[in-house]
């Protein structure tokens, strides 16, 4: 009897507050809504990435086209082919959005399938 009445004041004596309700939910809540701010940030990353990579390669190429065709007056050519030059532009920038777009829906299938797997288990 001495012990438990001991014990209950000891208890009373410590002001560490209670966990409200659903504590455990908002935190997990949190913890989600900073991990889709992540996932956003990486695919702002991966398309920003993609497109320098299509660009270092273009350069590449130019470059190179310059050194095999010397002969060939480039600013002519790009003069007549600037609507050529604006639609291969909008079909890259179209094309590097596509794939990291399906990038992504790939990435979130597969970890979909893992958690499925996780939870029959």
């Amino acid at each position: 009897m001495k012990r438990s009445k001991a014990i209950e004041r000891a208890v009373e004596r410590l002001d560490t507050p209670t966990l409200p309700y659903g504590f455990n939910t908002r935190l997990m809540a949190r913890v989600r809504e900073r991990a889709r701010e992540k996932r956003r940030t990486d695919i702002i990353t991966a398309i920003l990435a993609s497109v320098a990579i299509i660009a270092m390669v273009a350069y590449g190429a130019f470059a190179i086209a310059q050194v095999e065709f010397p002969k060939i007056n480039w600013s002519e050519v790009f003069d007549n082919m600037m609507i050529e030059r604006m639609r291969l532009w909008g079909m890259m920038t179209l094309s590097v959005v596509a794939m990291s777009v399906v990038d992504m829906y790939i990435r979130q299938y597969f970890r979909l399938r893992k958690m499925r797997k996780r939870e029959r288990k």
